[in-house]
């Protein structure tokens, strides 16, 4: 292995692997499912050149942090600032004050090195709403500034308490083992958090660095470094063929995209056909232009719809290309070469005041609300309407708890409950407003993403099964003459999400492990709704909601969108397609209905006419997303709200 070159052609072309395979994988292309695994690469060769140099630092009593930190700013910040103000610019010009104010905080978060930690607290990385994030992929590079900004700090440290290799080996190995261990533990418990965080990430980085440091140490002939190389290789082949977007992410298994790494670098191939040609050359040289570039360009295709349009995802694969030499060629080289003619406290002042610049920018257009006003006020409205939601609902919809938070809507009095998931959670407000009496008020028992099933569990959120057991035996002490009105959605259980198709719902919904209700998981997901329905029913009187139609799409971005590039704004399912999809809920509840007599309200008259449903009516959207009413929407169920308090009162009189 060499070790004395400070250009390591296979290195480089490393770096061509990665950044192709992130491309590829976020331009949706088949065959690189597993590209996002390219940043694990970029990762343990960032470790394994960062302990290098300062390694060798240490070594020589020649380390620096100053000039450690600047030579790592001169790389990065020009092209990644270029980045954010281009992005402002056209965000300025084109994006709705919604988007463009969350544009103004990633811009903020991309120039601190800390979009990390800013799209954890948002959402996950391979959630649908990622694709409207124009700097998403900067989250990589703050984890990997925050490990620079670390490593020389706690390595110094080692070395004055104990200045030799054996020391740094150690420490290394230590800080594999723990962040290992957080990832694995981690990734389970807290998906995002263990995919976005330093802590659950180091341990890729310190895995390159371990390879520099135990580089002496490792002794191969020329056959068994091509050995090496080979099965590098066919490890980081292996893991972007055969994992995905629903691969729990990173934990243990990232272990092998970070093995193959390793064992490419360890096997220090010079003249390889794998890593060392002329197309590996340019392309490892242009990969991080490449990689600054390219998602912008993905997030366009999701702007403009067309994902799913082999000419324009080919046009935009050749702009990223274009896009990278340009940025490497006209931005990245000369930046890097205009601040190395300057002293340390010019190069440093000249970093820090366009960074300073770039995130004010960011941060004002973030407190300004986007700066509306921009394009026309109505299409603002459109978009606006994704806010249009019962602003308690963090609050008052429960998901991390086993109980709902039980909040009440109106007077003192109780006079109705409203069960079920974020579906039901949309119609409390209206509820409210359908109440007979303002002395009466809603009690609101919804736990997001479960269905009112007894004795189901949900991968994704273990908290169901014990909601779902303490609402039955609580609805019990409420005033029999209480009614309760459920609602569900109620197809996710029986087919998963329309939106996401790679979902299993019989891995997602499930029954206790050894139990027989799993064998035939439709026909058990029916009757657990039916006896769930019929036992709340012999307490008292339950008004069961169709289920809502869903549009897929989300109806206020999808019709703003349409809009600003002057298309048809209508969002909308033909009725077949939701009769389709709903056809075994429908038959559940009418077999609820026969058998124990509980109330079924239906929305469609509503929301449909005879061949469509609607996610806007008079040009306004009714949903906050794909499939929840925003309040705009849920109103328009007032009346068949009411038809509950008509009927329970009748009942009543009767009893």
């Amino acid at each position: 292995m060499e070790r004395n070159k400070s250009f390591r052609e296979d290195i480089n072309g490393l770096r061509a692997w990665a950044v192709v395979a992130v491309i590829l994988y976020h331009f949706d292309i088949p065959g690189f499912r597993g590209g996002f695994i390219g940043v694990d690469v970029f990762f343990v060769i960032s470790g394994y050149l960062m302990t290098r140099i300062i390694y060798n630092g240490l070594n020589n009593n020649s380390l620096s942090l100053t000039s450690f930190y600047l030579a790592r700013a001169k790389r990065i910040i020009p092209a990644l600032l270029t980045l954010c103000v281009t992005l402002l610019i056209a965000g300025y010009l084109f994006l709705p004050a919604m988007e463009f104010e969350q544009l103004g905080k990633h811009s903020f978060g991309a120039a601190t090195f800390l979009s990390n930690i800013l799209f954890w607290k948002e959402s996950g990385y391979f959630d649908a709403d990622s694709h409207d994030k124009w700097l998403l992929h900067t989250w990589s590079l703050s984890v990997e500034w925050q490990f620079y900004i670390l490593l020389p700090i706690a390595l110094l440290f080692i070395w004055k308490i104990r200045p030799t290799k054996g020391s740094l080996i150690t420490a290394y190995i230590i800080g594999i083992f723990i962040s290992l261990a957080l990832s694995i533990a981690i990734t389970n418990l807290k998906p995002s958090a263990a995919f976005y965080l330093l802590p659950t990430r180091a341990w890729e980085m310190l895995a390159g660095g371990l390879v520099l440091l135990l580089s002496n140490k490792i002794t191969l002939n020329t056959t068994l470094l091509k050995i090496l190389e080979r099965i590098g290789f066919t490890l980081i082949t292996l893991s972007i063929v055969i994992f995905d977007s629903q691969t729990i992410w990173p934990s243990w298994l990232a272990m092998l995209p970070v093995i193959g790494t390793c064992f490419v670098i360890i096997a220090s191939q010079e003249q390889s056909i794998f890593s060392t040609t002329k197309l590996h050359s340019v392309l490892g040289k242009w990969s991080y232009s490449l990689y600054l570039w390219h998602w912008p360009l993905v997030v366009l295709l999701n702007y403009t719809d067309n994902q799913n349009n082999a000419i324009w995802v080919t046009i935009l694969l050749m702009a990223t290309v274009i896009l990278g030499y340009a940025s490497f060629k006209y931005i990245e080289s000369p930046s890097s070469n205009l601040l190395s003619k300057l002293n340390k406290r010019n190069t440093a002042l000249a970093t820090l005041s366009t960074s300073v610049l770039v995130l004010s920018i960011g941060l004002y257009v973030e407190r300004q609300s986007g700066l509306p006003g921009r394009i026309p006020a109505y299409i603002d409205s459109v978009f606006n309407e994704q806010n249009n939601i019962n602003p308690l609902n963090k609050h008052c919809i429960g998901s991390n708890k086993q109980y709902p938070p039980e909040c009440k809507y109106g007077g003192s009095q109780l006079g109705i409950i409203v069960l079920g998931d974020s579906h039901a959670a949309t119609l409390v407000r209206a509820t409210e407003k359908a109440l007979p009496s303002t002395d009466k008020h809603v009690l609101d028992w919804t736990m997001s993403g479960c269905p009112t099933i007894l004795g189901i569990n949900r991968k994704s959120n273990p908290n169901c099964k014990p909601f779902n057991n303490y609402i039955i035996k609580k609805q019990e002490t409420v005033d029999a003459s209480i009614p309760i009105l459920i609602l569900n959605r109620n197809a996710n259980p029986y087919h998963g999400k329309p939106e996401d198709s790679s979902t299993n719902p019989e891995e997602e919904y499930y029954f206790d492990t050894n139990s027989n209700l799993n064998r035939n998981h439709k026909k058990s997901i029916t009757d657990k709704y039916i006896e769930t329905l019929c036992k709340i029913s012999k307490t008292r009187t339950v008004f069961i909601i169709r289920p809502i139609p869903e549009l897929i799409k989300n109806v206020p971005k999808t019709m703003g969108r349409n809009l600003l590039l002057g298309k048809n704004a209508s969002v909308k399912i033909s009725l077949k397609d939701y009769y389709s999809r709903q056809r075994l809920s429908w038959e559940a509840q009418d077999i609820a209905k026969k058998k124990c007599g509980i109330n079924i309200l239906n929305p469609i008259p509503y929301l449909c006419d005879e061949e469509f449903c609607y996610g806007s009516k008079n040009e306004m959207p009714l949903y906050s997303d794909d499939d929840h009413l925003s309040l705009r929407g849920a109103n328009l169920l007032i009346p068949l709200i009411k038809k509950i308090f008509e009927k329970n009162n009748n009942l009543n009189n009767k009893t």
